[in-house]
């Protein structure tokens, strides 16, 4: 604000108007300052926390939504190009951890074998891209009666034209190398096959040690036969409900209980290849 300041008598010039601020005045705009300052930073505050527990809930919900869909569409496809049964495709876990295993055929490779064939370690096959991502062979024999085995493809193989056990070969008569000599009789059929180990440590979902998600809580499997009973045996396995708990992986202090603020996704799964 203006005032007029005098001067002493005798003193200097006469009378002049003088512009500033008092003490309160400036007390005053301090505290105002302050206040505005202190409203703005909590603003922000609130805005970055906001921000961030979305962030978190969103990772949240994309890793439960991940985990259910990968989930189901493994499970709804189990048992598909493998032997119908005498052979557990899905193994659920017992104890810790939780999880379960899983059984696949990755490119749908099978092959029939319509003439006797001594034991080798080469076995004739009509394609050999179908076997790819294979770590071994079931071998179901023809008179059913047998039950089913398994033999290790040489995956580490990588001579006289085979890659990882597999050789395409120039008159269209590609080969597996097997890691055992292998007799064959008419009537046999060979399934690829490898094994997924789908397992819960902590809140990691892994497959094989590799890390599928993260702050995953719990998975549940429930398998079920065609008369809605609960089981664990394969032959009997008709449908599958699967439920999966996700967290953020950083609790919020504002929220109940622990913090954490859960979701819970289930789904029911109807096995495509079981009668």
């Amino acid at each position: 604000m203006c005032r007029r300041v005098s001067e002493p008598p005798g003193i200097g010039a006469p009378d002049r108007g003088r512009c500033g601020f008092t003490l309160v005045e400036v007390v005053i705009g301090m505290a105002v300052s302050g206040i505005l300052v202190l409203l703005i930073t909590r603003f922000f505050s609130d805005s970055h926390r906001a921000y961030n527990l979305q962030e978190r809930l969103a990772d949240r919900d994309q890793n439960a939504h991940y985990v259910v869909k990968r989930l189901e569409e493994r499970i709804m496809e189990a048992g598909a190009y493998l032997p119908e049964s005498g052979w557990p495709v899905i193994k659920p876990a017992t104890g810790s951890p939780a999880g379960f295993s899983l059984a696949i055929n990755p490119r749908g490779g099978t092959q029939t074998y319509y003439d006797d064939r001594p034991a080798s370690f080469t076995v004739p096959i009509d394609e050999e891209s179908l076997f790819r991502n294979a770590a071994a062979i079931l071998i179901q024999r023809g008179d059913k009666a047998s039950p089913i085995s398994q033999v290790d493809i040489a995956t580490g193989y990588n001579l006289d034209g085979y890659a990882k056990g597999l050789k395409k070969g120039p008159s269209g008569q590609d080969s597996l190398r097997l890691a055992s000599a292998t007799a064959f009789n008419s009537g046999d059929q060979i399934y690829a096959f490898t094994r997924e180990d789908y397992d819960l440590n902590g809140t990691d979902l892994s497959m094989g040690g590799i890390v599928l998600a993260e702050n995953i809580e719990s998975v549940r499997l429930t398998f079920f036969d065609s008369a809605g009973t609960a089981t664990t045996a394969w032959d009997r396995m008709h449908s599958a409900k699967v439920s999966v708990t996700a967290r953020p992986h950083l609790p919020d202090p504002g929220y109940q209980g622990d913090g954490y603020r859960r979701v819970t996704l289930n789904s029911e799964i109807r096995m495509r290849n079981r009668p």
